[in-house]
């Protein structure tokens, strides 16, 4: 497993003092990112209460903390995207998240598994619909299985009719789901949304770059996220709905504003749900 301890070091901010900075890599699928709190909380006041709220989400991540490093007005963080090579002439799909969960960083691995160490039911739903296969099936140990499939989808060793990659749209990581200030809503309960709208132009930028790679070979965005779809979509995507997303039903053409597919799909809190493996099923299709 991979563990990101004394993985930090000094890093200067950008002389533009970008909020979120990718400074370099520390693993094939994890980087260390950092914000200047001097710029996101330029307002004492606002500033004080970020670091009483800091101070319980610490204590909430527990012994993930270790994903973090806060220095003065320096946050760094680590985070994690995946990227599967060119090869065998597959169609390019990034797989889009709303934010990575802290144990899964930890681990190295997205969706590195379910209460109790089963494995995370976003895998079975890809294998489920035609879009994933598994590693061998054999291993019923969940994190050699993990790395297996760490390994598979890094080396393009897998069966699936597309070229897949995964990537976040908020890099910060946050506690699972089911546990305080858990996923997107808890980024927002943490920075405050003003913050989290600021941070967001900055991601959306960062992905930009990721998009117009996917636009040009004819790619397609599977955001599985509300707010990754809208923020991605903008004002030219359709509005976003989870009935629609359940039936399959929610694509856009246009995503960060280049010409390319972008489709919503439904939570992967639904990944077991008979409506996901609809809209995956639909959309793969589509695709």
């Amino acid at each position: 497993m991979y563990s990101p301890s004394t993985q930090f070091g000094e890093q200067p901010l950008s002389s533009k003092k970008m909020l979120a900075a990718e400074m370099r890599e520390q693993s094939p699928t994890v980087f260390r990112h950092q914000m200047d709190l001097a710029q996101l909380y330029p307002n004492e006041p606002d500033r004080l209460a970020f670091e009483e709220r800091w101070e319980t989400f610490l204590n909430a991540v527990g012994d993930e903390k270790d994903v973090f490093e806060k220095k003065g007005d320096t946050l760094a963080y680590l985070t994690e995207r995946l990227s599967s090579p060119s090869n065998g002439g597959r169609r390019p799909v990034l797989l889009l998240l709303g934010n990575p969960a802290t144990h899964s960083v930890r681990a190295g691995v997205f969706f590195t598994s379910e209460r109790g160490g089963l494995e995370h039911r976003f895998w079975k739903g890809l294998r489920r619909t035609g879009w994933l296969s598994s590693p061998d099936e054999q291993i019923s140990d969940n994190e050699k299985k993990n790395e297996a499939r760490r390994s598979q989808l890094l080396s393009g060793d897998y069966e699936s009719p597309f070229r897949i990659s995964l990537d976040v749209f908020f890099t910060f990581p946050t506690p699972a789901s089911g546990r305080p200030w858990s996923g997107v809503a808890g980024l927002k309960r943490l920075f405050g949304r003003g913050v989290v709208a600021a941070i967001a132009d900055e991601e959306r930028t960062r992905l930009a770059r990721i998009i117009a790679e996917l636009a040009a070979e004819d790619g397609a965005i599977v955001a599985f996220q509300r707010d990754a779809y809208e923020r991605i979509g903008g004002e030219e995507a359709n509005p976003y709905s989870r009935s629609l997303a359940l039936r399959g039903e929610l694509i856009s053409n246009k995503a960060a504003g280049q010409q390319v597919k972008l489709l919503g799909a439904p939570p992967t809190y639904c990944a077991l749900w008979p409506g996901f493996r609809t809209a995956l099923r639909r959309y793969r299709q589509f695709i």
